[in-house]
């Protein structure tokens, strides 16, 4: 069946049949087209055989090969791919790893409905953002704080100057480098 033109797309990886089909109800009532893997090995195929989904919904807890392991490797081709971590149990170090590697959010299942649709909105408003300016979008800003980062870094973008990247613990530094990085002309 093919996708309606403009529907996003989202990959659900969960090992559980009844999980799988209740988020991609979810996803269909939300607007949102959905490939399924009932496993970590079968998800990683899937992306390196060239699905391209605008987010992805990866259990913690999977057979054979461990959500954060396939989020893991999901980085090393896809590093700006969105990626929701959904597990039962959400202990500390398991959150603080998936943030570490770059996921988009941590949900707890079963999840409340509307922190889902607020996932999807940030993971739907991300993709449209890297589409349309792939170097100057960042996974953890978002609004008119990443709108004034995004105006200071096309001022410095093309100059050959050190940047000094100051800011609290968790406000995105290292986005903000990243983005400054994938944006200069020595990204090469």
């Amino acid at each position: 069946m093919s996708a309606a033109v403009g529907r996003p797309r989202a990959l659900v990886v969960d090992d559980s049949e009844g999980m799988r089909e209740v988020i991609v109800g979810f996803l269909d009532a939300a607007g949102w087209d959905a490939d399924t893997a009932e496993d970590g090995r079968r998800g990683l195929a899937l992306l390196e055989a060239g699905a391209a989904p605008d987010l992805v919904l990866l259990d913690v807890m999977l057979p054979e090969l461990a959500g954060l392991e396939v989020l893991r490797r999901m980085r090393e081709f896809a590093p700006d791919l969105p990626v929701v971590m959904l597990s039962v149990v959400g202990t500390a170090s398991t959150i603080v790893e998936a943030m570490r590697l770059g996921a988009l959010d941590y949900l707890n299942k079963p999840f409340d409905e509307d922190d889902l649709e607020q996932v999807l909105e940030r993971a739907r408003s991300r993709r449209s953002a890297q589409k349309a300016d792939p170097g100057l979008e960042g996974p953890l800003l978002e609004g008119a704080a990443w709108d004034d980062i995004r105006a200071v870094l096309e001022q410095i973008k093309d100059t050959d100057v050190s940047v000094l990247i100051q800011g609290e613990s968790g406000v995105g530094k290292e986005v903000v480098a990243r983005a400054i990085h994938e944006s200069s002309s020595r990204r090469g």
